[in-house]
């Protein structure tokens, strides 16, 4: 029989195997909705390597990635050091803005509240990457889960209204705090602190509401030591339409802004790049405690 110049003959491809499994479809976006699924073998190794550590599920208009931007790894964040921000991996790099979200969870009774929060997408460079949402079978949780905060129904009571929060792996990072017991607050405030500590000098940031306006302060420390880094404000009440500026002026753009996320029980988060993610999630939780989930 005569082959075709430059194949091989039926007893070589043979030997060699079966054949090789087809290559995947090209990467081109969907119709209509422009979305482009990485699970795709040719599409997921370009992206993952552009990423980081985070994986991510799907993008929108995949033009080349830039090499300098990656996804922050959430399965051990570290607390920042005095004067830097709350976790420091979470601040959006120049030109991202990430999508984060906060949702309340009740367990056993009323009093009890639980929060979770879970990273959504990313918008860098024209382009939205959404966060692989799927199980973590080792932690036993979403793969975007950020941070999970518990509280006991005695603190929400008759205490200081705590709230831990834990990372991917289980570690607590810091706690939520009320500055004074709740049957004594007439101005509330609250504390950010380290891990095991009920003393306000430790205080890494400290959270107050205005007592005129219904404006909110977001000092690095204590108040006394006059470093004011975010002013936050609500423009809808109620409802959720809550800004955060770098000065009370409010002329600038906000650099972050709460809103609903499909439900009372569950805040949608933008902030934008250089921002301190943590603390602004910490501040939606404070928002929502003091505001009784309306």
């Amino acid at each position: 029989m005569q082959r075709v110049p430059g194949s091989l003959p039926a007893t070589a491809r043979l030997a060699r195997g079966p054949p090789m499994p087809r290559p995947p479809p090209p990467c081109t976006p969907q119709s209509g909705a422009r979305w482009l699924w990485l699970e795709r073998a040719a599409c997921l190794t370009n992206a993952s390597a552009s990423l980081g550590g985070l994986s991510v599920a799907r993008v929108r208009d995949p033009e080349p990635e830039d090499p300098g931007f990656k996804m922050p790894g959430l399965a051990s964040l570290e607390r920042g050091l005095p004067g830097q921000a709350l976790v420091p991996s979470m601040v959006p790099p120049p030109g991202a803005v990430y999508q984060v979200k906060n949702t309340e969870h009740w367990r056993n009774s009323p009093y009890t509240k639980e929060y979770v929060w879970k990273f959504e997408k990313v918008e860098h460079g024209g382009r939205v990457f959404e966060v692989d949402p799927t199980w973590h079978p080792a932690y036993g949780r979403p793969k975007s889960t950020i941070a999970h905060l518990k509280g006991k129904w005695q603190s929400s009571s008759f205490g200081h209204q705590s709230m831990h929060a834990y990372d991917d792996s289980g570690k607590e990072l810091f706690k939520i705090r009320a500055s004074k017991n709740v049957w004594f607050q007439r101005r509330l405030s609250f504390r950010i602190l380290p891990p095991g500590s009920k003393d306000n000098d430790d205080a890494l940031f400290t959270i107050k509401e205005d007592q005129l306006g219904g404006g909110w302060r977001i000092y690095r420390g204590r108040e006394r030591d006059q470093d004011m880094i975010y002013y936050c404000v609500s423009y809808s009440l109620p409802g959720w339409d809550v800004r955060f500026y770098k000065s009370t002026s409010e002329s600038d753009p906000p650099v972050a802004t709460i809103g609903w996320g499909g439900t009372k029980w569950k805040l949608g988060l933008n902030i934008q790049a250089g921002e301190d993610t943590a603390l602004i999630l910490a501040v939606s939780t404070i928002l929502h405690m003091a505001r009784g989930s309306d």
